[in-house]
């Protein structure tokens, strides 16, 4: 016959099997590669007992012979309450591969508050940046992470969530399985601007539509100055740029706008603020303070645009030349950097998952115990949205709210009693000034002492209480004193309060009442 059938002869693999075996019982510590590129570095692995068509329900994609990266925990997204999470993991005892933080970003958890100052003109490193440097901690880069057996990995995209097995697809393929709970702690990303304009192409006066400045970066020479990844690119843009050549427009008018409009003229560019609204910083400057700081920006050669907004950027060949305000007045500029604020990295959970959103801030709802109405996953960071918090989120830094709800919840998960407090406190430091703001400035009364040249203090009032305050260039005490005074809400006399000229006179009533206070 022309056609001979022959049949293989059986292999022995009970050597793979051998050396698998081995393999997964050796110390997870040998294996926590913060990009793992395979599925067998785990610290538990198991295959599916059961596939879809057996439990009757169907899942995103699995496959009926996957293999899951089992972990206690699972922290979904790298925003900055997620290395505070992986922080206060540890700092409770926890042990080695009970914990993976999965996240789209390229570096581990940042201080997102940090990036517009030395990190900008070159004089601090990514790796300066990384969390928990806020507090006073080391920087957790991955050799950090390395060390206490936390898997990492970056660069990676999450496909599907099934919420009831706490199944997690990635878009490589990979898959895991958290055992006992889901965090998300993706944290926010920037605003995009919403106006949809058009693109003058000035190498041939067409129109065309756009809307790059409402998905992603698709022109040279335009970035959002609260991601990573664009602040490294601006800052290579910055160091590598001609500064006499090229001029940067700055939209925006919060504290982090403040801070890179410093920067960039002390690294020698020619810079112009677009404000949307009538003055600078008005988060937490008054009118009558703002317009003390903005003069001292138009003495640094700084031009400053108040009410207009940049409705369409001009572009040629692709590159960034300026952009079009919405009274039709044309700026110049190389580089153009953004600052209209952030909101919640939500957009996973908005499509995928039956988490409930808060409609007033458009963040996964929890309880007092950061619960989802999910059971088994919990929300922390900028993602989640706190209805018994007493103060706006909006009024407390990335990092604050971060280091505060990680804190928390890694508390309530080990059984210990805690109580979520966050005091609103924001920080810059632009040019030379040191800026410090505590508290809530709803107050319907507002008193200034002191000038931008040696020190000032600004109170917001309410009924004789002391709601909120700013200071420039104070001390350790003067700092401890105003916490103090906005924390317990401090009763003052307004009749000695209105007497007051200086500075020091204010801080010895506000010592002598804080005394009085106590007793």
């Amino acid at each position: 016959p022309w056609l001979i059938t022959m049949q293989a002869p059986k292999r022995n693999n009970s050597w793979k099997r051998k050396i698998a075996k081995h393999v997964l019982s050796l110390p997870p510590s040998l294996f926590t590669n913060l990009q793992p590129s395979t599925s067998r570095e785990t610290p538990k692995s198991r295959r599916r007992e059961k596939s879809s068509a057996r439990t009757g329900k169907a899942l995103w994609g699995f496959q009926k012979s996957s293999q899951f990266l089992e972990y206690d925990y699972i922290v979904l997204g790298g925003g900055t309450s997620a290395g505070y999470f992986a922080r206060a993991f540890i700092d409770r005892g926890q042990g080695h591969g009970k914990l993976a933080i999965i996240s789209p970003e390229s570096f581990p958890p940042y201080e997102k508050d940090s990036f517009m100052q030395g990190f900008l003109n070159g004089t601090e490193e990514m790796s300066d940046l990384f969390t928990c440097t806020a507090s006073g901690k080391e920087p957790q880069g991955l050799s950090w992470y390395t060390k206490n057996g936390i898997a990492v990995y970056l660069k990676t995209e999450i496909s599907s969530v099934d919420e009831n097995r706490k199944i997690i697809v990635t878009s490589t393929g990979s898959q895991f399985m958290a055992t006992k709970g889901i965090i998300i702690a993706s944290g926010s990303i920037s605003k995009r601007i919403s106006v949809i304009g058009k693109i003058y192409e000035s190498n041939s006066n067409q129109e065309v539509e756009y809307e790059s400045l409402n998905s992603e970066n698709t022109y040279e020479g335009l970035f959002y100055i609260s991601s990573a990844d664009d602040a490294v690119r601006l800052r290579y843009a910055c160091l590598v740029k001609n500064k006499t050549e090229n001029t940067c427009i700055v939209i925006g008018s919060g504290k982090s706008t403040i801070e890179c409009v410093a920067t960039l003229s002390q690294m020698g560019f020619s810079v112009t603020m677009i404000v949307a609204g009538d003055s600078i910083a008005d988060s937490f400057l008054t009118p009558q303070v703002s317009l003390m700081y903005e003069e001292y920006l138009n003495n640094k050669g700084i031009r400053v645009i108040k009410g207009k907004a940049c409705q369409s950027v001009i572009t040629q060949n692709g590159i960034v030349t300026g952009c079009r305000l919405d009274t039709n007045e044309v700026i110049l500029g190389n580089l153009i950097a953004v600052d209209i604020g952030t909101k919640p990295n939500i957009s996973l959970w908005e499509k995928k998952l039956s988490l409930q959103l808060n409609v007033p801030y458009p963040a996964i709802l929890v309880d007092s115990m950061m619960k989802t109405n999910v059971q088994g996953i919990y929300a922390i960071g900028g993602a989640a949205s706190l209805p018994f918090f007493m103060f706006e989120q909006s009024q407390l830094e990335h990092h604050s709210l971060a280091f505060h709800t990680a804190n928390y919840l890694v508390d309530i998960l080990y059984g210990k009693t805690s109580q979520l407090y966050c005091h609103p406190h924001i920080q810059a430091s632009p040019f030379e000034f040191k800026w410090n703001m505590w508290g809530d400035k709803t107050g319907s009364q507002n008193v200034v002492f002191g000038t931008i040249q040696e020190k000032l203090v600004s109170i917001w009032l309410w009924e004789g209480r002391i709601l909120g305050a700013f200071m420039q260039s104070g001390d350790e005490t003067e700092h401890s004193m105003l916490l103090n005074a906005t924390k317990c809400e401090l009763l003052v006399d307004l009749k000695r309060l209105k007497a007051i000229q200086t500075t020091k006179e204010f801080f010895n009533l506000l010592s002598s009442t804080l005394a009085l206070s106590l007793n």
